[in-house]
């Protein structure tokens, strides 16, 4: 959306030309009898932590108006989506005739049918694959789908040209990390046990690698009465053994970002504890966190409150009433013990392994 209001839709370049992103794209596939295929593939996310200048349609009625349009144009329309899974299933319920919603969001492999529709999502970070075998009468429009989920590990070579560009992606990964000031291939802490960042741990439940990551919040912020971190945080969806590098903790933390203070009411750290580790449970809002005072909480005292500045600003999902209050020292850099520290959860984690390190 530009500043005086119109509307224009996201570019992407061509050839060097700048088009507009489509709102569908079509395949064209021959079979074995030679006779031509034409696949659509149509796709919508959840409007989730939004943007001002970006506007949002209603996800049903978009794509409802997508798909009658490329019904013109395709013979069978399969659904790319990244949705909530009770959203994927609204959807499906909406629009009729989808045979397949490959979808997203949720990181743990699933299936559900609605209606004639099947919609299926692997485990993230490539852990298994959905192949789904499409058997399509091009005469009656009849579908079939046989789907299987396949676990991804060292029994299926690397196919050469896929190897390529995901080497050619890491040297470059490696090459920005190094322009950020980082040493990719520093190696900052000794385990005595493996630490824990996968996916279903860090939002279902306190882990040792969660725990690391308060000290060394504690350790930059200190005197704080409750220190939490939203789980969508820590991205690396596996374990770190034997020992820590600095891509570790960049791969485990890529978002990165500031860490802030808060004063709340108790009445309100008790609101978005409740939200935190309950509501929010197996989300990317479920916390991790640590309490630096004697529970009960009194709801009519201030406690201090460390944060990223990402929750305090309200942009995590059911944390919007975070809006409505201030935070503050939200600086650039810290002095840590003597050590100037940038301010980012990054920085300040590798800052405190290499305080703990055991070489």
């Amino acid at each position: 959306m530009d500043e005086d209001g119109s509307q224009r839709p996201f570019m992407q370049k061509i050839n060097n030309v700048d088009t507009a992103v489509p709102k569908y794209i079509i395949h064209e596939i021959t079979s074995l009898q030679g006779e031509k295929l034409r696949i659509g593939f149509l796709g919508v996310v959840l409007p989730f932590n939004k943007q001002p200048y970006v506007h949002y349609d209603d996800v049903i009625t978009t794509f409802n108006n997508s798909n009658e349009e490329l019904k013109k144009h395709s013979d069978l329309q399969i659904a790319i989506t990244h949705l909530n899974l009770e959203d994927d299933m609204a959807l499906a319920e909406a629009v009729e005739g989808i045979p397949l919603f490959v979808g997203g969001h949720e990181h743990e492999k699933l299936s559900r049918y609605v209606n004639r529709t099947i919609i299926a999502k692997a485990d993230a970070n490539a852990k298994t694959v959905y192949i789904h075998r499409i058997t399509f009468d091009p005469n009656s429009g009849m579908t079939s789908i046989q789907s299987e989920i396949k676990v991804i590990d060292e029994s299926i070579p690397d196919e050469p040209v896929t190897k390529a560009i995901v080497d050619k992606w890491v040297n470059k990964a490696f090459v920005t990390m190094k322009e950020m000031g980082y040493k990719p291939d520093r190696q900052v802490l000794k385990l005595e046990e493996s630490l824990d960042c996968k996916e279903h741990s860090v939002r279902t439940k306190q882990t040792n690698y969660g725990d690391l990551a308060m000290q060394a919040m504690k350790r930059a912020l200190p005197g704080g009465h409750l220190y939490i971190m939203n789980a969508g945080s820590m991205r690396l969806d596996d374990e770190i053994h034997n020992l820590v590098t600095e891509y570790d903790v960049l791969r485990s933390f890529p978002l990165g970002g500031k860490l802030v203070r808060m004063k709340l009411p108790g009445a309100v750290v008790k609101e978005i504890m409740e939200i935190g580790t309950k509501i929010n449970y197996g989300e990317g809002g479920f916390f991790q966190y640590f309490y630096n005072t004697e529970l009960p909480l009194d709801p009519t005292k201030e406690y201090d409150i460390v944060l990223p500045e990402f929750v305090a600003q309200g942009r995590e999902a059911n944390l919007e009433l975070l809006k409505n209050y201030k935070f503050y020292n939200s600086d650039e850099k810290f002095v840590v013990e003597g050590v100037t520290v940038r301010n980012d959860i990054r920085d300040l984690l590798i800052h405190h392994m290499l305080q703990i390190k055991q070489f």
